[in-house]
């Protein structure tokens, strides 16, 4: 099956061709692009996950009026491969949801079944989510790396703009390397207490994925085992878009 898959977070739009459950072509792309960039006789489906309704709505009307295939957009409702016990799930972000398909979709490529899948996206916000015994449980969000330059930069009178990635230090030893040291420790930190967490409890290591734009200034921090998955999420898309298919 061959899908193209539009992810729209708060930042960027992601475009991603996926064929037999592999990546074909990833870009970051406006809206303008959608429409030159996928060849819908070459598309069996296209699916659409959103963290931006308003957008999502438009992008979706557009592709009906055009697109003869499968047209699907994602939410929390639609088939994944595990249970689902958040308590808001309207508030879920469907990108979590898509991660955490991705990591599960990779996971039976390996024909592995951990106990535990942790997936860490490092983008606008930074999310830590858990999917325990088939069942996605929640997680953490704080806000992403560049997302907190920012916010300490514009709020206060005196932090600078960290605008590149300076030599790292365990202990800040001037300003901006205080402010990237303790952005980067964060997240990977949260990152640790959650693998921690579930190794103790289950006496095993989970499986951790991570992704996200802003995952490079993460990922040589990380001193467990993970694996990198730039295109996690429209991995996830490709799977619930099979699912979907399948099912109708």
């Amino acid at each position: 099956m061959k899908v193209s898959a539009i992810d729209i977070g708060n930042s960027s739009i992601k475009l991603s061709f996926i064929e037999a459950g592999k990546i074909t072509f990833f870009r970051r792309v406006n809206d303008g692009e959608l429409n030159t960039l996928i060849n819908f006789a070459a598309s069996d489906a296209i699916v659409i996950s959103s963290v931006n309704p308003a957008k999502a709505r438009t992008i979706y009307s557009y592709f009906n009026k055009k697109f003869k295939g499968t047209l699907l957009s994602l939410d929390s409702k639609s088939k994944y491969s595990f249970g689902n016990s958040y308590r808001n799930r309207q508030s879920l972000g469907v990108d979590r949801l898509c991660g955490a398909e991705g990591a599960y979709f990779l996971e039976a490529e390996r024909e592995s079944k951990p106990d535990v899948i942790i997936t860490a996206d490092f983008g606008t916000a930074t999310t830590i989510n858990v999917v325990e015994e088939q069942t996605f449980i929640g997680g953490y969000i704080i806000p992403g790396a560049r997302l907190s330059f920012k916010a300490l930069n514009q709020n206060t009178a005196f932090l600078p703009k960290v605008d590149k990635k300076f030599g790292f230090e365990e202990i800040g030893r001037d300003t901006l390397n205080c402010m990237l040291s303790g952005v980067i420790l964060a997240g990977v930190s949260l990152l640790e207490r959650t693998f921690i967490a579930y190794q103790t409890k289950y006496s095993t290591v989970p499986s951790v994925y991570v992704t996200g734009g802003n995952a490079d200034y993460f990922l040589a921090h990380i001193k467990h085992p993970y694996t990198f998955v730039k295109e996690l999420t429209a991995i996830g898309m490709y799977s619930v878009a099979a699912k979907m298919i399948e099912k109708n």
